[in-house]
C-alpha cells in the first residue's frame, strides 16, 4: 500500500473530523480501506513523530480523533499535495483512490 496515499488520508480525515473518529482495531476492517489496522496506527505514528499531526488520545485498541489536530505542517502537508486532494475528492470511495 501506499504509504503517501495513507498518510493523506489519515490527514485529510483528521481535518474533517469524520471517518475516524473513535476507529479501533475492532471495527476499522467495516470501514474497507485497503490497508490494514498495523499500517494504520504505524502511519499514525509516523504523522504524530514527524509532526503533522498531534497525539490522539489511545485506549483499549482504540484511537479518538477528537483529542487529535493537525499542525501547521500538516496543514502545509495537505496544501502542497492538492493533487492528491483533487483525486481523493472525485473518487467514489476512499478504498478506491488508494488502489489507484
Amino acid at each position: 500500500m501506499n504509504k503517501e496515499k495513507i498518510r493523506f488520508v489519515i490527514l485529510r480525515e483528521t481535518e474533517n473530523g469524520t471517518l475516524f473518529k473513535n476507529v479501533s482495531g475492532n471495527n476499522f476492517n467495516e470501514l474497507e480501506l485497503g490497508f490494514s489496522w498495523e499500517e494504520f496506527v504505524n502511519q499514525v505514528g509516523f504523522l504524530v513523530r514527524e509532526g503533522y499531526l498531534t497525539r490522539p488520545l489511545y485506549a483499549d485498541n482504540t484511537i479518538y480523533y477528537y483529542h487529535s489536530t493537525l499542525t501547521e505542517k500538516g496543514e502545509n502537508y495537505l496544501q502542497e499535495n492538492q493533487w492528491y486532494s483533487k483525486a481523493y475528492r472525485t473518487a467514489k470511495e476512499i478504498k478506491g483512490w488508494l488502489s489507484l
